[in-house]
């Protein structure tokens, strides 16, 4: 195969949801929702936004009457528009058969919550690398971090985060993960190959990244079996609007393991060309993947032997770009990677070691091989 460089990850940038077990105060437990004062569906619908339109006499007197009967107003049809405005009479009145509040997906929906719902507090040199935070029912806290652009600053913020949240508050036994994010100029095109090249290593990465007890998250990262279903939200791997998101990997509570995971993602993601695979063997993916997500099952041998030849690919077509994030990081990410597989962290209870990124430093410059075009850079993504 012709390396044609990594030219299309330009503007790249990812971040983290992390979720903790840590305790907040959830919408079922709240009464305060201040987003019916000032409903998202309803500034988009084009009848409501022209209800002064569709007024006539008619409903100005009922107007008239409902501000007199609930809010003890004389009220005139010289006067009424500013009650209107003021009490939002026209809610009743032009939009009385509306259904918008069934099953609405604003209303007690942490996303679009502007209350602080929680009483945990970050220190601010950690703070600073968080966009937003929510309460979970799942778990417990979620916190979302600000996009990155480098790794040796991702590395640092989640020895930062960790120390200060403790390992023990994002255990995956307790169901909490995190979703990693990324993103890059024109994404939206090069989606159908990262997702044919990287579902057919999620079995791989799984074993390699996850922890024992990852099947507790199972049902929050179903394998997709084709592009389609990356639409819907609870799939390994998701679709967004603004960036793709991985949802098989634990929290990184292990941070040098996590690190190591993300730097593989990104050289994945550089991959311009379809690895070739028939039907059988995303299949075969697919079982090995649920084996390890969904039940918790040892593999057996002939499963690790499968995965010891699905690793050897892996690092033949993510060499060139990891050894350009060896040398940002000042690691060597291919020996890293080869201890992860040796010792994966889904055997981690039998072999007992973590895994420690300083440990492969290096010592002299990684040879870079250049490649025509742009290189892979890791700047801000201009939104």
């Amino acid at each position: 195969m012709k390396w044609k460089g990594v030219e299309r990850l330009m503007n790249l940038c990812f971040g983290v949801e992390i979720e903790t077990s840590l305790e907040g105060g959830g919408c079922e437990s709240c009464d305060f929702c201040r987003i019916c004062d000032d409903c998202p569906i309803c500034s988009d619908c084009r009848d409501f936004t022209s209800y002064c339109e569709r007024c006539g006499e008619n409903e100005r007197l009922d107007m008239i009457d409902l501000v007199e009967r609930f809010y003890g107003v004389n009220a005139t049809e010289k006067n009424i528009c500013e009650y209107c405005d003021r009490y939002r009479l026209f809610t009743d009145v032009i939009c009385p058969n509306c259904s918008h509040c069934d099953n609405c997906e604003y209303y007690r929906n942490p996303e679009y919550c502007d209350k602080d719902q929680y009483d945990y507090y970050l220190p601010p040199e950690v703070e600073k690398y968080i966009e937003s935070s929510y309460y979970d029912d799942s778990c417990g806290l979620e916190f979302v971090t600000k996009v990155f652009s480098n790794l040796k600053e991702f590395r640092e913020f989640l020895k930062a985060f960790v120390d200060e949240v403790g390992e023990d508050n994002m255990n995956p036994a307790d169901k909490c993960g995190g979703h990693f994010n990324i993103s890059w100029d024109y994404w939206e095109d090069d989606f159908p190959t990262v997702f044919n090249n990287s579902v057919y290593f999620l079995d791989l990465l799984s074993y390699m990244f996850n922890e024992p007890k990852t099947w507790r998250r199972g049902g929050y990262a179903e394998f997709p079996v084709n592009l389609i279903e990356t639409d819907e939200k609870f799939k390994a791997i998701h679709g967004k609007t603004y960036a793709i998101e991985f949802r098989f990997p634990d929290s990184p509570r292990d941070v040098d393991n996590y690190v190591l995971m993300a730097a593989t993602i990104i050289s994945l993601c550089s991959i311009n060309y379809d690895i070739t695979y028939n039907k059988d063997e995303r299949l075969k993916t697919r079982d090995i993947y649920e084996k390890i997500k969904e039940n918790g099952d040892k593999l057996n041998e002939e499963e690790k032997r499968y995965l010891s030849e699905k690793f050897k690919l892996l690092i033949r077509v993510i060499r060139k770009p990891l050894k350009q994030l060896s040398e940002e990081l000042r690691i060597d990410l291919i020996k890293a990677l080869h201890w992860r597989f040796s010792f994966p962290k889904y055997e981690e209870e039998k072999h007992k070691m973590r895994i420690n990124l300083d440990e492969f430093k290096l010592n002299t410059k990684v040879n870079v091989e250049k490649v025509d075009g742009r290189q892979l850079t890791l700047e801000v993504f201009a939104a």
